[in-house]
């Protein structure tokens, strides 16, 4: 059991301390990043839609709310 959880958390603890170290030497410009989440992401988590798509009827008409 103990290994069955290593081998899935194993591989995302590789990615963050991989994304760490590279953010700790390299110094990234991150302007580009931030302002994609500010503009794009953000608020595509805020639009909703009436309906869910599991127990619409094609007939239905769904209409995207914010």
């Amino acid at each position: 059991m103990l290994m069955r959880i290593a081998t899935i958390l194993a591989p995302m603890v590789s990615i963050v301390v991989v994304g760490y170290l590279y953010g700790r030497l390299r110094k990234p410009n991150m302007a580009i990043a931030n302002q994609l989440a500010l503009e794009l992401f953000i608020p595509a988590l805020g639009a909703r839609r009436s309906c869910s798509p599991a127990t619409s009827r094609p007939s239905q008409s769904c209409r995207w709310r914010c």
